[in-house]
């Protein structure tokens, strides 16, 4: 079950942090925009890696990468910060971040995750919610036989739930319109 829910996890999101503040507007725009640029530098830096990729690591990395410590979700501050210091595409992208209105890649990273969070809250079903608060309160008997290394999995994957189901409408709104443009960028 435990692996279910972490596979429904990887397919529904394409890459998100809890914002200490709603989304609005003007911000998806810009974090589109920037997106759009950043997609381009793909192509100017073939041997870099700027896609968030999780094919190639284990799931405990993989999951790592995607969700803090406190359950929020962080693949594009993850993908920032991996790409940041490469030369040639971390200031690029600093520059693209920059004059799209945002003042830095951390900030540009963590719009982006609040924003796919409202996305995947859209696609998440009431049912799966349920299914992972139900993973995430497993009674300690039940988690003795989840393997070790997947224990920190279960615990954010609660937080998780908990995150997906504090989406406030607004940036649910926000998703919903802003989906289609973030689809065509096969982000």
């Amino acid at each position: 079950m435990l692996k279910r829910l972490v596979m429904v996890l990887l397919l529904v999101l394409p890459g998100t942090a809890l914002g200490a503040e709603p989304l609005t507007k003007k911000k998806v725009d810009h974090f589109i925009a920037a997106a759009e640029k950043m997609q381009e530098l793909e192509e100017k830096y073939p041997d870099v890696d700027i896609d968030f990729d999780i094919d190639d690591q284990d799931m405990t990395e993989a999951f790592d990468m995607m969700f803090a410590e406190d359950g929020s979700l962080q693949i594009m501050r993850s993908l920032m910060n991996r790409v940041k210091d490469e030369p040639g595409v971390g200031k690029d992208m600093r520059e693209i971040a920059r004059s799209s209105g945002f003042s830095s890649l951390d900030e540009f990273g963590s719009v982006g995750d609040q924003l796919i969070l409202a996305i995947a809250r859209l696609e998440v079903s009431k049912a799966d919610l349920a299914e992972m608060e139900q993973v995430a309160n497993m009674p300690p008997e039940q988690l003795a036989f989840v393997p070790a290394n997947m224990r920190p999995m279960v615990e954010r994957m609660g937080k998780f739930s908990k995150a997906l189901q504090a989406v406030s409408e607004s940036d649910l709104a926000l998703a919903r319109e802003a989906k289609p443009r973030l689809d065509a960028l096969d982000l």
